[in-house]
């Protein structure tokens, strides 16, 4: 079995979508909701690994009409919706172990993921039964390394 990166990063990245977009519709106070807005315009950074994130310097973010730094927006989501934080520092890790080619980290993740009710439940499960069916029945030769990047 070869684990596609593409395909791993595409699943994940939709989940993540998935449960922001879901978030995003149990909001009642859409126009005053500083979390929301954040989640509307600024979904992107959501995307990106926290080591890319802008830390110190704030700009101006349209859609929420203040100067943050991008740290600083991510943060006001999770503070509010912690389950969100979750499912983010779940997309943080895969996308870590694949960008590091670390197939054992990769395994860790997804075997001892907890389980949360939303869309990263099945996306994660899914390579979990993959992964487990290949160690089963192949030798670590057929689990190729170089399929583990994006």
């Amino acid at each position: 079995m070869i684990i596609d990166g593409s395909n791993i990063a595409q699943r994940i990245g939709n989940a993540l979508d998935s449960v922001r977009k879901n978030i995003q519709k149990r909001i009642d106070d859409k126009q005053n909701n500083r979390a929301y807005k954040i989640m509307k315009s600024q979904w992107k950074i959501f995307h990106m690994m926290y080591e890319d994130l802008e830390k110190t310097k704030p700009y101006y973010m349209r859609g929420i009409n203040e100067y943050l730094t991008q740290e600083q927006a991510i943060g006001i989501v999770f503070d509010e919706y912690p389950e969100f934080g979750q499912v983010w520092t779940a997309y943080q890790e895969i996308m870590k172990a694949m960008h590091n080619k670390d197939l054992s980290g990769f395994e860790d993740i997804i075997t001892h993921y907890t389980i949360m009710g939303n869309d990263m439940d099945s996306a994660i499960s899914t390579f979990a039964k993959k992964l487990i069916r290949e160690f089963k029945t192949a030798s670590p030769r057929t689990i190729q390394m170089d399929a583990l990047k994006v």
